[in-house]
């Protein structure tokens, strides 16, 4: 049976490890065990739930060194970005603990009955790890976490580009529940590097909702799968976007927000799906701000890409760009898949034309555009699909309602004077936005509200 291995960018070279895809049957076992698990109420109290996600703290705690070995051999990110990320999943299950520990019921006491609503899952989910967020974004991820808290068992199909990765978190899950001799259904994982298992498994009636964070392609082949099923099911996918960047006159500090934008977009090669990839810029400032963005994106240490195919891809979307318009390089001999720093400008006229230029490009690269007045800038910004992020550099006062308005309706988060990245786990945080950035805007995917997306209310009426 033919294997796949990860991938080092780094060193160049396949890692030693084969990997082999599981089974239909061995899917269909996990979702059997699912439904079981599910009916038998294993995870529909409350104090269960919480006493699980703190063992899943506790066995990352026993596992972090081994993990950690395996994330930066298969995702060619180094240790200081795996401790961040690896914060970031405990800081989150620490969330979810904290508002287990305070949900409380609606209850009405009316003449003559008496009405609770509360909240219960929705049954079991299926998670797709990310390619970009080996941690975060797969099975130690807000997606799963967000749905063990909200009741629901939880299949996880692993992301090829980094199995070992997901293979130890599994390990952690499935030790968590066994310690509370919890059923083996509560938790599920699979591997496959095609495609077989993913269609099988959003199709599958036993699957109640899904969460997704990938390409738009890859999204909403799955997203048209969930909806075309006897039953349709909530897909909750978050499928990139180009995050952008305003920066109107009124702007103050620019060389600190231009060499802040430089660092979003070149960091880690920009595989953020929070990456700035658009700067609207005005005539005024044009030169100014577009010498000093180049001068320190040279600056910036060139990073490997995550896999040969995704710096295949970049490698290609730059060649079709360059083909329209003159892109412009670092110029600088790179290792092979390390991710060629680029940026290309034109006019907002050549912009709203082509709608290539809108098209989201995952890499250290970003599309500056240049604008004449506000009304152009407001005409192009209108053409724009759904953002997960917009970012306004300049007075807040200036902006009229009307515009806005505009800003808020084409975005999940309006940025003032920063950068898009750097998602914080908080309360107040809110990670999506309209289509296609997102499959359902009324969701975040981050923080404690992220649980809500695998849960549906019911109420229960008693006569007085």
């Amino acid at each position: 049976m033919p294997g796949f291995q990860s991938f080092n960018c780094r060193s160049g070279k396949s890692n030693p490890t084969l990997y082999h895809s599981d089974s239909l049957a061995s899917l269909d076992r996990c979702l059997t065990s699912s439904v079981e698990a599910h009916e038998s109420g294993a995870l529909k109290d409350n104090q269960t739930r919480i006493q699980l996600l703190q063992t899943i703290l506790s066995h990352a705690m026993a596992k972090k060194e081994v993990i950690a070995k395996n994330y930066c051999e298969e995702s060619s990110l180094d240790l200081v970005r795996f401790e961040v990320e690896f914060e970031r999943c405990l800081e989150q299950i620490s969330h979810f603990i904290q508002s287990l520990l305070h949900s409380e019921p609606s209850i009405d006491l009316l003449s003559d009955r008496r009405i609770e609503k509360r909240s219960i899952a929705m049954g079991p989910v299926a998670v797709f790890g990310a390619s970009n967020f080996p941690l975060a974004y797969a099975t130690l991820g807000g997606d799963v976490m967000g749905a063990l808290a909200a009741g629901c068992p939880v299949i996880v199909k692993g992301h090829p580009y980094h199995p070992g990765t997901s293979l130890l978190c599994a390990e952690v899950i499935h030790d968590a529940a066994s310690a509370l001799h919890l059923p083996q259904g509560v938790f599920g994982h699979v591997l496959d590097d095609g495609f077989s298992l993913a269609e099988s498994l959003v199709s599958d009636p036993r699957i109640k909702a899904v969460g997704f964070t990938g390409s738009f392609k890859g999204g909403m082949a799955l997203f048209r799968l969930a909806q075309q099923r006897e039953e349709p099911i909530p897909f909750f996918a978050e499928m990139g976007s180009l995050n952008p960047v305003i920066i109107h006159p009124s702007v103050s500090g620019l060389e600190k927000h231009v060499k802040n934008l430089a660092l979003a977009v070149a960091n880690e090669a920009g595989q953020y799906c929070t990456k700035p990839g658009l700067v609207f810029c005005p005539e005024e400032i044009w030169d100014e701000a577009l010498g000093m963005f180049s001068t320190f994106l040279k600056g910036i240490e060139p990073h490997p890409m995550l896999h040969p195919a995704i710096h295949s891809n970049y490698v290609g979307h730059l060649a079709r760009l360059k083909k329209l318009a003159n892109v412009s390089y670092e110029a600088e001999i790179l290792p092979d898949h390390f991710g060629q720093k680029a940026f290309l400008s034109l006019n907002i006229e050549e912009f709203v034309a082509n709608p290539t230029f809108s098209e989201e490009v995952f890499g250290p690269f970003c599309i500056w555009v240049r604008y004449t007045s506000e009304e152009s800038l407001q005409g192009a910004y209108k053409k724009l699909k759904g953002q997960l992020t917009t970012t306004f550099l300049g007075a807040e006062d200036s902006l009229s309602p009307q515009w806005r308005n505009q800003l808020e309706n084409h975005c999940g988060r309006l940025v003032f004077n920063g950068v898009p990245t750097g998602v914080k786990i908080v309360k107040s945080m809110h990670h999506g936005g309209p289509f296609p950035s997102t499959t359902d805007p009324r969701f975040s995917a981050v923080g404690m509200d992220s649980m809500k997306r695998f849960q549906r209310n019911i109420a229960v009426q008693n006569t007085l």
